[in-house]
């Protein structure tokens, strides 16, 4: 569990909004973080992998395992070079930090989402050094690409939390985020795969590839 700073705990027993980050932050910091990467898809990531590509307009693509670093990273850059799918995640991603925005005060906002990056890249760098040992990866940059994929999914997800109703279903809660839960945000179903130990690379052709 993660000890938080006297002045960080603070600032999130100030509202709502920002308690529900403690919660956040708790079950980030317990995450097995790429713990299952190469690894057959189970029903329950193929159900997650089917949600995100209807939201993002793509009912038709199908989710595939990748098994090797070589080719999460191959797959990766090309994922990058054919962003058309990234409109609908940018614009909703786009639309909760603006509405994180108009919710607290910009400094209190930026105080905890400072934390939650430095939780979530430590997360993810420990979650991966096994990896990295075991499979003695000489290029480190496809490591980082991870790492930044996640950190900044999980930055969206925070921001779609305390951008929430303070009556609403985020209310002390991470219901969103859980396996089963319907949403209409890409984000939410891509941080439920990683938080399942994944890392969903994203979409190259009609495929969905997840390590």
């Amino acid at each position: 569990m993660t000890t938080l700073p006297h002045d960080v705990a603070a600032i999130l027993e100030e509202a709502p909004r920002l308690a529900r980050v403690r919660l956040f932050i708790q079950a980030l910091s317990e995450a097995h973080l790429f713990s299952r990467l190469g690894t057959p898809l189970d029903v329950r990531d193929k159900h997650l992998a089917h949600a995100l590509l209807d939201v993002i307009g793509e009912p038709d693509a199908a989710p595939a395992i990748v098994t090797s670093w070589a080719e999460a990273e191959e797959l990766a850059l090309a994922s990058s070079e054919e962003n058309q799918h990234w409109n609908a995640e940018a614009m909703s991603a786009d639309a909760v930090i603006h509405e994180a925005a108009g919710a607290v005060s910009p400094t209190a906002l930026g105080v905890v989402m400072d934390l939650v990056i430095d939780i979530a890249t430590k997360t993810a760098r420990d979650g991966l050094a096994a990896q990295v040992r075991l499979e003695a990866i000489d290029d480190h940059r496809v490591i980082d690409t991870a790492i930044a994929d996640f950190t900044n999914t999980t930055a969206t997800a925070v921001y779609a939390l305390i951008a929430a109703d303070e009556d609403g279903d985020f209310d002390d809660s991470l219901d969103e985020f859980e396996d089963d839960a319907p949403s209409e945000r890409a984000f939410s179903h891509r941080f439920s795969l990683f938080m399942r130990g994944r890392w969903p690379i994203g979409l190259v052709g009609s495929t969905y590839n997840i390590f």
